[in-house]
């Protein structure tokens, strides 16, 4: 019923709790397909003495390098046989339902079933605590989610879906928006339904500080976001871009040098502090990209 496409890059220990998860699932009828970014040595060799029963297909790139985290799915397109998809990170553990779960929602209507990642830590990790009260968790279960909360850390679809628009941007090189540029290609497509699926989930811990989760959205704004706009000019609305060139305030406040304030202040207002800083610095990457 599932094809399952891991991604992994030199995550060796990771990758073992994620593959043992898969081991322990209650549903049985699944491939999963290892996609191995950069030099695939360490991961192969750690293959061959993991000793499991899962059905898997390893996929490298021939010359060895980093073809950014797109291109690294799409290594699974051409394999792609079952029913059903499902996009899992490999720095993530699956309940033992997790198949169960997303199968349950899949065979109920036509839709996308997003699943839930749920952070260990994220009392403790505010990037953790920010992706959780800004993202699904603001909808209930089985209820329509608007398709930008796609997530392939865990997101089970149709795979007739994948290949008809093709999988995701492999033009996307950097950090950030390569999910929702595929949801978006998904939405225009097909038209479905995307369903947050709170009973699908898998864990992990965020180990991203607010540093280099500022630093990872500028190079969202600075490199991935510009191409996404060119490709799909009304894409632009889903962050407010217009808004953000017609309104001189806004583009002021975005651009006034106040990062190490508020970053000092921050647990005044956590959530929507780092809102706005998140906004700020994708808007200074865009900015010094050059886009027009």
């Amino acid at each position: 019923m599932f094809d399952i496409i891991i991604p992994t890059y030199k995550n060796t220990v990771a990758l073992q709790k994620c593959l043992e998860g898969f081991e322990n699932q209650n549903f049985k009828n699944f491939q999963i397909f290892l996609c191995i970014n950069g030099n695939p040595t360490s991961t192969l060799d750690f293959l061959k003495v993991f000793n499991s029963n899962l059905k898997l297909k390893s996929l490298f790139f021939e010359d060895f390098q980093n073809h950014g985290r797109a291109a690294n799915r799409n290594q699974a397109l051409p394999y792609l046989t079952h029913k059903y998809t499902l996009y899992h990170d490999s720095d993530l553990i699956p309940n033992p339902d997790l198949l169960e779960q997303h199968l349950t929602t899949l065979t109920s209507k036509e839709c996308i079933s997003v699943g839930m990642v749920e952070y260990t830590n994220r009392s403790e990790n505010l990037w953790a605590e920010y992706q959780y009260y800004t993202g699904r968790a603001k909808y209930k279960n089985q209820q329509v989610i608007p398709f930008q909360y796609l997530n392939t850390q865990n997101t089970a679809l149709p795979t007739h879906y994948i290949q008809k628009v093709g999988g995701q941007d492999a033009n996307l090189l950097h950090y950030g928006g390569d999910d929702t540029e595929l949801a978006y290609r998904l939405q225009k497509q097909f038209n479905p339904l995307f369903i947050f699926n709170e009973k699908a989930v898998c864990y992990g811990e965020m180990d991203k500080t607010i540093s280099k989760a500022l630093d990872d959205v500028y190079e969202f704004g600075k490199y991935n976001f510009p191409k996404i706009i060119k490709k799909h000019p009304n894409f632009n609305e889903i962050y407010k871009i217009g808004m953000y060139r017609s309104n001189f305030v806004l583009r002021f406040l975005i651009h006034l040098p106040m990062d190490v304030f508020l970053k000092k202040i921050i647990q005044l207002a956590p959530i929507k502090i780092l809102h706005f800083l998140t906004v700020k610095n994708i808007y200074r990457g865009l900015k010094e990209s050059n886009f027009k």
